[in-house]
């Protein structure tokens, strides 16, 4: 499970479905040139040019997460992934019927 600690905004790059409290924005303004940075300081884009980087960002669907909010859940398929750009992601797992944080 992956949840959201301190709200933020979240990048999603396939909008397979949203949690309840999970709500999409417009990709416009100053948001666009926001995604395309993140995805350049990560490392699974950062070796794609600039102009690539722009077209995979053109591509997403950004999501806003209020605290406490559930992105995805342990052992639902996923065709997705997020990219944050402001707050914090908690990662756990549950095991023996207890949560276990596993990265932040």
């Amino acid at each position: 499970m992956a949840s959201v600690e301190g709200g933020g905004c979240l990048h999603r790059s396939c909008a397979r479905g949203e949690s309840p409290g999970m709500q999409q924005l417009p990709l416009d303004g100053d948001l666009l040139p926001r995604v395309v940075s993140a995805l350049g300081q990560s490392p699974l884009f950062a070796q794609l040019t600039a102009e690539v980087q722009a077209q995979v960002a053109q591509r997403a669907s950004l999501f806003s997460a209020d605290l406490g909010d559930v992105i995805v859940e342990q052992g639902d398929p996923s065709s997705s992934f997020f990219v944050v750009l402001a707050g914090e992601v908690s990662v756990n797992i549950r095991r023996d019927g207890e949560l276990m944080e596993l990265a932040r």
